[in-house]
């Protein structure tokens, strides 16, 4: 039987609720002593990925990226997650930044698999697709 990344970090999961730090410590050995048994250590990047999705999904915690053309002032970054925070109805907002200058202007924001994209190059994209019709 194949266990996926995903199986295995809903696995961990479980087995951490409610324990204190030294069992959890004795569970994650358990679980590198596994797959390391198994030749699987290559998924334990997934497994941690997979396990902060279980994680943040069961505290209410969203992961959000912005990208924007230059560095956003906090004022901005207050609207956007307060923003983020009415539209996903989560209590708490991760938020990480990163610049990047192709995008002329506007911000991007990736929260889980959606995106919403008010960039510059994407308008001046639309408007050129618009005037070739």
């Amino acid at each position: 039987m194949k266990i996926s990344a995903k199986q295995y970090a809903l696995g961990l999961y479980e087995a951490v609720q409610g324990k204190n730090e030294k069992e959890i410590k004795a569970i994650i050995d358990r679980l590198i002593l596994t797959l390391a048994a198994h030749n699987k250590i290559f998924l334990a990047d997934k497994i941690i990925e997979h396990w902060y999705k279980f994680y943040n999904e069961e505290e209410g915690v969203a992961e959000a990226e912005i990208a924007s053309a230059r560095p956003l002032e906090n004022s901005v970054l207050k609207d956007i997650k307060a923003y983020i925070v009415a539209m996903t109805a989560r209590k708490q907002i991760n938020i990480t930044t990163k610049v990047e200058p192709d995008l002329l202007g506007g911000v991007i924001i990736k929260i889980g698999d959606k995106v919403l994209d008010g960039s510059l190059r994407r308008r001046l994209h639309g408007l050129k697709t618009k005037m070739q019709e």
